[in-house]
């Protein structure tokens, strides 16, 4: 009788709802929790900055991939062979 009582469709989901469901109002409560505090310390945080873009001059850029080549060992007008790339 004792096999046929944990066999049966009824046993195991009648065991597990009341624990599935406090979990779930865990879960759920913990996540509108810390939904509302996202909300209040983005509220909280200010007017928005914007980062200005600094714009390098175009040889200052050259300048630098030439010393970084020149430091690699690199020759100019020397063809890069494909296992010098890895």
């Amino acid at each position: 009788s004792q096999w046929a009582v944990l066999t049966d469709r009824q046993f195991f989901p009648q065991m597990i709802t009341a624990p599935f469901h406090d979990g779930l109002v865990v879960v759920f409560g913990m996540a509108i929790v810390m939904s509302l505090l996202g909300a209040l310390f983005s509220a909280l945080r200010g007017a928005r900055f914007v980062y200005e873009e600094v714009h390098a001059p175009a040889h200052h850029v050259h300048q630098h991939l030439v010393d970084i080549a020149a430091s690699a060992g690199a020759v100019p007008g020397e063809m890069a062979m494909e296992n010098e790339l890895l």
